[in-house]
């Protein structure tokens, strides 16, 4: 599981916005423009024909979007929050669990998060040069038993190895 450039910070600039989160004038200046005027990775996605199994643009939150893929794919996954991207502003509030919040349920960052076979690494990399885009290898997925088939998609987040407790996966176009 990868995801490219950074996650968070347009979730970051709406909680400041909204007081659930204290961002420095220096961290604001970073992260108000990825909520404002985000990139979208249209080249990226691109790149990736015929290398990604699956791809999706991070705008309901890493977790839902990645939950999309995996729903879809029949899978589960583990993702290791210590390797999740974060911009110069958020690295320093990475512990901080409204920040967290914002990482892996805020949406609007226009990133992609994307599946590949282990083989394509390499092409993966090269791709990330050449587009001058960080990509991040954040996870990978797993297969799931007969009885979690039966379940929602398995989502496991870790943290120093273990799982971290989650309220909520990110925004939800039929919730009520």
């Amino acid at each position: 599981i990868w995801v490219s450039g950074t996650l968070g910070d347009a979730a970051a600039a709406l909680a400041h916005h909204q007081g659930r989160l204290r961002l420095e004038t220096d961290q604001a200046v970073r992260c108000f423009p990825r909520l404002f005027v985000p990139t979208p990775r249209i080249e990226l996605g691109r790149s990736l024909r015929g290398i990604a199994h699956a791809c999706i643009d991070v705008s309901d939150g890493f977790m839902a979007d990645l939950g999309h893929i995996l729903e879809r794919s029949n899978l589960g996954a583990e993702v290791w929050f210590e390797k999740l991207p974060l911009s110069d502003a958020l690295e320093p509030m990475r512990e901080n669990p409204v920040a967290q919040d914002c990482v892996l349920t805020g949406g609007d960052d226009y990133e992609l998060v994307f599946t590949a076979p282990a083989k394509n690494r390499t092409l993966i990399e090269a791709i990330g040069q050449k587009l001058n885009l960080r990509l991040t290898r954040v996870g990978q997925a797993q297969a799931r038993s007969l009885q979690a088939k039966k379940e929602s998609p398995q989502l496991r987040i870790l943290t120093n190895g273990q799982p971290m407790p989650l309220t909520r996966t990110g925004f939800d176009h039929f919730a009520a």
